[in-house]
C-alpha cells in the first residue's frame, strides 16, 4: 500500500543516458567481432579455393607425365627429337624452368584415334614466355605452374626428376596479395 505523499520513483535522465551508452558499447563491440569473423571466414574460403587450384595444377602435370608414358612418349612429352607433343608443349628442356598455363577444352571427343588424340585430352599446355605471367582463373584468382628439370648429377645427360610448383595468387580482404605455393617432385618412373 502506498502511503500518502509517496510517488513511485522512475529512472532519472543520467541513468537513462548511462544505460544507453553501455548498450551502444556492447552493440559496437559485438558488430566489430561479427565483421572480423565474417572477414576471416571469407579469407579462409579463399585460401581453400586457392589450395584447390594449386593442387589442380600439380595434378594436371602429373596427368601429363602419366599419359605420356601410356602413349609411348619420352619423359618430356615428345617422341625422340620431335618439338611437338599431344599436349601442345614439352614439359621441360634439358636445362632451366618452364612456366605453363592450362588451357581447358570446352568439348572433348570421346571417339579417339592417334590422328585426333589432342582433341580427346581435357586440356592443353601453353608455355608462358614471360616469367611471372599468370593464368587468370576467374573470381580474382590466377595461377602459375613451373616445371623445373632436375638431373641426378651435373654430368648425367638425362633428366630423371621434375620439380613442379603450382602458385595461386589472389587479393586478400585487406587488399594485400596472397598466394599458395604447392610443390611436388615427379620421377621418370617409366625408366626407373
Amino acid at each position: 500500500m502506498k502511503k500518502c505523499g509517496q510517488t513511485s520513483r522512475g529512472f532519472t535522465l543520467p541513468e537513462v543516458i548511462v544505460s544507453i551508452a553501455v548498450l551502444v558499447m556492447v552493440i559496437t563491440a559485438a558488430s566489430d567481432i561479427l565483421s572480423n569473423v565474417i572477414r576471416s571466414n571469407a579469407d579462409n574460403v579463399s585460401s581453400l579455393v586457392a589450395n584447390g587450384y594449386a593442387q589442380e595444377g600439380l595434378e594436371a602435370i602429373r596427368f601429363v607425365r602419366d599419359t605420356d608414358h601410356w602413349l609411348g612418349l619420352d619423359f618430356n612429352g615428345a617422341k625422340g627429337t620431335s618439338p611437338t607433343t599431344v599436349w601442345g608443349a614439352k614439359l621441360f628442356d634439358a636445362e632451366g624452368t618452364k612456366s605453363f598455363q592450362l588451357e581447358k577444352r570446352d568439348t572433348v571427343l570421346t571417339s579417339c584415334t592417334k590422328a585426333n588424340l589432342a582433341e580427346c585430352l581435357p586440356f592443353s599446355l601453353k608455355e608462358i614466355a614471360t616469367a611471372g605471367d599468370r593464368q587468370d582463373l576467374g573470381k580474382g584468382f590466377s595461377r602459375e605452374i613451373l616445371v623445373e628439370a632436375v638431373k641426378s648429377a651435373p654430368t648425367v645427360a638425362s633428366v630423371d626428376l621434375l620439380r613442379v610448383t603450382s602458385i595461386v595468387y589472389w587479393t586478400g580482404p585487406n587488399g594485400q596479395e596472397r598466394k599458395v605455393v604447392l610443390t611436388t617432385e615427379l620421377t621418370d618412373w617409366k625408366n626407373a
